[in-house]
């Protein structure tokens, strides 16, 4: 637990209020959209159509231009049956700011959505966005929380307590988004969420991937970075998500390369993703744009989707 917690530290050092009132980028807002059209389609009957690449977007579009990217609220067989169901339970683990919460919330009929993110500065940004959801949707119980799901050394220290709503076997689906790659303690993690989830329930994962184990003389993506709030530099690829995931006991896994897209960035983002090869050229020929005050390079991102079925 050690080592995790030096990774933790890394990530709360990362993620302050100041970083996290300038994290909502176009870029950010394009991912999230992306993210709730494979959550809204996770379980349809057509996997190749689930899993079908395509590309996120155009950035020089007002928000990449994805005004109607989401599924017809009108077609119901264009999203997965759960979310016409009353009184469904959903986990946004990770949850970050609320947006994927806020993209999800018109689609689902009734229920409850806990939001857990060990990053008080995003719980804060979260609970701002409740009025907003509520207005979409008045049958959705959003409850956001500050919790660490496999420590509660860090909770007792932080006088947390555990969210009533956390009770084993009583969750639909549990989201993650963005995070996989900050996760140290990546497996012992995706047991717990396991143990969350009703039978037959799913864990559904998007997260970047940026072809880093293509280059033989980059560093293992398997290795674990403590000082970084990145805890697996690069990301994983749809071959590596299923070394990580298909020992853990789930009925189904399923990866793929589900998005392309290009994404502004800060150098910081640049080191702690991209192969070390392609850095240097990146910042010398990448377009550039300034926001908040600082220098961010536009850079071709892969994101991959994981669904693991109990």
């Amino acid at each position: 637990m050690f080592k995790y917690a030096v990774q933790r530290k890394a990530n709360l050092d990362a993620f302050t209020s100041d970083h996290v009132q300038l994290y909502e980028s176009d870029s950010i807002h394009a991912v999230l959209i992306g993210a709730a059209k494979a959550v809204l389609q996770y379980d349809l009957e057509d996997r190749n159509e689930v899993f079908r690449t395509e590309h996120l977007g155009d950035y020089r579009q007002p928000e990449y231009g994805l005004f109607g990217f989401l599924p017809d609220q009108a077609n119901k067989e264009g999203i997965s049956p759960l979310f016409g169901r009353e009184n469904i339970r959903c986990m946004d683990f990770a949850c970050g700011t609320g947006l994927l919460v806020q993209n999800l919330a018109p689609y689902i009929e009734s229920g409850t959505v806990v939001g857990i993110d060990i990053s008080q500065a995003q719980i804060d940004e979260f609970r701002k966005k409740i009025p907003t959801i509520h207005n979409l949707n008045s049958r959705l119980v959003v409850k956001p929380y500050r919790y660490d799901i496999i420590d509660p050394a860090f909770n007792k220290e932080n006088r947390i307590e555990t969210p009533r709503e956390l009770q084993y076997g009583t969750f639909d689906i549990i989201t993650t988004t963005l995070s996989f790659h900050h996760l140290s303690a990546l497996q012992q993690i995706v047991v717990e969420l396991k143990r969350y989830l009703k039978r037959e329930g799913c864990l559904i994962i998007l997260d970047m991937y940026d072809h880093k184990d293509e280059y033989s003389n980059s560093e293992s993506t398997t290795e674990v970075n403590l000082g970084s709030a990145v805890a697996y530099h690069g990301g994983f690829s749809p071959k590596q998500m299923h070394e990580k995931l298909d020992p853990l006991g789930f009925s189904t896994v399923e990866a793929d390369i589900k998005y392309l897209y290009e994404h502004w960035c800060n150098e910081q983002n640049i080191y702690n993703h991209m192969p070390a090869p392609v850095i240097a050229e990146t910042l010398k020929s990448a377009p550039k744009r300034q926001r908040a005050g600082k220098t961010e390079y536009l850079v071709p991102r892969s994101l991959v989707l994981a669904i693991c079925k109990k």
